[in-house]
C-alpha cells in the first residue's frame, strides 16, 4: 500500500541525464524534469532515479531515456531482467531492511546517516 510521502530533512534530490544532441556533443537532456517524484510505503520512500530495458544500453536517439520515461509511467518491480535500475531510497531512522537475493547487481551509497 502506497502512502503519501512525508517531506525529507535530507537535500532534495535532482535527476540529471546526459545525452548528445545532433553534432555529438554531450549535453545535458531537457526531456525530464530534474525533480524527482516519490514513492512512500512504510519507513521508506522510493525514487526511481534511471532504469533501462536492457545491458548494454542502447543510447543512439535518446532511446534509454525513452525507456526510462515509460518505466516512470509503469514503474518495474525490484529488478528490471537484463535490464539497469537505479533507484534512490530514503529510509526512516532505525528502519531494518530485510536482506534479499537478486539477480541484479545493487549499489548502495549513504548520504548521510549510518
Amino acid at each position: 500500500m502506497v502512502n503519501s510521502v512525508e517531506p525529507s530533512p535530507l537535500p532534495k534530490i535532482s535527476r540529471h541525464i546526459t545525452d548528445h544532441d545532433r553534432e555529438g556533443k554531450a549535453i545535458i537532456s531537457s526531456s525530464l524534469s530534474p525533480e524527482s517524484t516519490w514513492t512512500a510505503t512504510k519507513g521508506a520512500n522510493f525514487f526511481l532515479g534511471y532504469c533501462t530495458s536492457e545491458f548494454p544500453v542502447e543510447m543512439s536517439s535518446s532511446k534509454d531515456i525513452s525507456s526510462y520515461t515509460n518505466y516512470l509511467s509503469s514503474p518495474p518491480g525490484l529488478v528490471v531482467p537484463g535490464g539497469t535500475v537505479l533507484r534512490v531510497v530514503d529510509m526512516e531512522p532505525g528502519l531494518l531492511s530485510p536482506m534479499h537475493r537478486t539477480t541484479s547487481l545493487d549499489y548502495g551509497v549513504v548520504i548521510e546517516g549510518k
